[in-house]
Order: structure tokens, then sequence, then C-alpha cells
């Protein structure tokens, strides 16, 4: 057993996570409203137009696709099951044959992708509420911690070690290619499949040591998180181009209507 940062890690695979908790709740109806690095996915993945992958980590690239705003969420990216499905594409969470596979099931049993987008949208307010304790310095409400470990048990049990599949006459392992890799039982099968190593990510970035990095950005109506691996640690942006920008040009407005109102006084 190994405790870091305040969290505890039990053995390899079997992640529990324990913190000094905030009392809180997390009742149905808010949880049900609509390697740990993101990065930016493979060339083979789908268009990721739709999609922005910027937080470092696939579980807050998760969490960034609505926006966290006072007025409650805006803009969201997963307004039906095909659009989860999509994400799980651009992401290199699912291969081709995985995504069609899940949109032919969600054809012939409507109901099952519905229950599944109705997950997503409650796992994606639990990783938020998480991360935003730990981005503000906070310790997270008991009631959430306690539902994310609950989901990072079931995903936690479909995944098993496998051994790779080399090709004729090559060698069945060596010191740069490893003889086994993780593998989800049920992936491409199961509606939900794509949330499972989304927690998984959330679990390892938690037990890391970048978890002291997690900032929220800056930005007014925006709420995502990130990984803050900028040198200084003084990166303020989801992503200059956007958020960033906007506050850009609000300062120059601001500025020059103060000069504007110092000249006529």
């Amino acid at each position: 057993m190994i405790v870091r940062h305040g969290f505890l890690l039990v053995k390899s695979v079997q992640l529990v996570i324990d913190w000094g908790m905030s009392d809180g709740s997390l009742t149905a109806d808010s949880a049900a409203a609509p390697s740990s690095r993101s990065s930016v996915p493979s060339s083979a993945a789908p268009d990721l137009a739709p999609f922005r992958f910027v937080g470092g980590s696939l579980a807050l690239d998760f969490v960034n696709t609505v926006n966290w705003t006072e007025r409650g969420r805006e803009r969201d990216s997963f307004v039906g099951y095909e659009d989860l499905v999509a994400w799980g594409g651009a992401a290199g969470v699912l291969g081709p044959e995985a995504a069609m596979g899940l949109r032919a099931g969600a054809r012939r049993d409507p109901d099952q992708a519905r229950r599944a987008l109705a997950r997503a949208h409650a796992l994606r307010e639990v990783l938020q509420r998480l991360f935003t304790a730990v981005a503000s310095g906070r310790a997270p409400e008991a009631a959430v911690l306690r539902r994310f470990n609950e989901e990072l048990a079931e995903a936690q049990a479909r995944l098993f070690t496998a051994r790779l599949e080399v090709s004729s006459g090559e060698p069945a392992h060596s010191a740069e290619a490893p003889a086994f890799e993780w593998r989800w039982r049920g992936m491409g099968e199961d509606a939900d499949c794509m949330l499972w190593p989304v927690v998984r990510a959330a679990a390892e970035l938690l037990v890391s040591a970048e978890v002291a990095r997690v900032r929220l950005c800056a930005g007014e109506a925006c709420g995502w998180i990130y990984v803050d691996r900028s040198r200084n640690g003084l990166r303020r942006w989801c992503e200059m181009r956007t958020c960033g920008s906007v506050a850009k040009s609000r300062r120059y407005y601001q500025r020059t209507r103060r000069r504007l109102r110092d000249r006529e006084g």
C-alpha cells in the first residue's frame, strides 16, 4: 500500500481514493443532469472539430465537453448518444470498429443508449466537482468522492491484462516492446464503455504529483480544468486563443475607454 498526496493507492490495478473530505451531498437529480495524459489524439482518430483537447488528461478533457458557468452548463457537446461515441473516437478511446458497433447497438436499443448518456452526464458532474475542489485547494465533498470510488470500482472490474499478439518471426517481447497490455472487457460492446478509461485516467491523475498542477481556467463563463505543465506554472487559460484572447481584448477595450474618458474629462 502506498500513500501519496493525501490519496490512497491500493496495489497497481485496484485503486481506492481517500482524502479528508468535507460534508456534501450529490443527489440523483444533480448527478444525472446533462495513460492519464490526454493528448491530442492520433491522426487516425476521427474529425476533432466538435471537440477540443486541452486539459492534459483524458478525464479533464471529458469534463471540458461543456462550459461550467454561473448560469449553469452551456454549450454541451453531449446532446445525444452519438456525440458521446464521437468524442470517444476523437479522444482515442474507441476505434472505428468499436464506434460502429456502439452506434449499431444504439439503434437496436435506444433506451440503453439514453441510459449511457445519462451516466456520462452524471460522471462528468462528479469529475467536475472533484477536480474543481482539487484546483481550488479544497477537500472534495464526501458524497462526490464516494460516488467517484463507486465508478472507479466498476471500471477497474473491467480491466485485465492480455498478452500482445506478435507477427510470425518477431520476438515475443523485448526491453522496448512489452509482452502484455491493458485491455477492457466489453470495450465496444457495452454502451457506456468509453467512460471506463475516463475514470481510470481521473484516478491516475489524483494519485500523481501532477494533481498539484490542476488549474481552473480564469476565463469568464468557461470553467474548464487543465493540468498546468508550463515551465513557470503560471498558465491562466484553457487556451490562449480562446479565453486568453477574450480577456486580452476586454482589457484593451477597458483601457481605451478609460483614455477616452480622461480626454473628455
